[in-house]
């Protein structure tokens, strides 16, 4: 019995949490995104729409794709990448030396 009044009142308190504010950090060559990860988006979501935006770039290179870290690079440029990795309760979304992300995942899902 103490067990589901547990179950009720952590899922009850779990839905009141908001999530943070999206996070948007430049500094020089390199721009960071920062996505608390209540917002109804997922790495997957993040990671695809990213590898399609860059792709027009010629970012075809994945150097990382594990379940909490990716990475693309150019294939004639090793200075320049696109990554994004899950750390704690964040997705965090970084391009060096190159254009900024536009996630248009924020902008359909959130």
């Amino acid at each position: 019995m103490i067990l589901k009044y547990l179950k009720k009142t952590v899922h009850k308190s779990d839905s009141k949490i908001k999530p943070r504010k999206i996070q948007y950090i430049e500094d020089g060559n390199t721009f960071k995104i920062v996505i608390d990860t209540l917002h109804k988006i997922t790495f997957d979501e993040i990671k695809k729409d990213l590898y399609k935006q860059y792709q027009d770039y010629g970012f075809s290179d994945v150097v990382v794709d594990k379940d909490t870290w990716w990475m693309i690079k150019k294939e004639d440029n090793d200075d320049a990448y696109i990554a994004i990795t899950l750390v704690k309760d964040e997705y965090r979304v970084e391009s060096f030396n190159t254009k900024k992300p536009t996630l248009s995942i924020i902008q359909t899902k959130l």
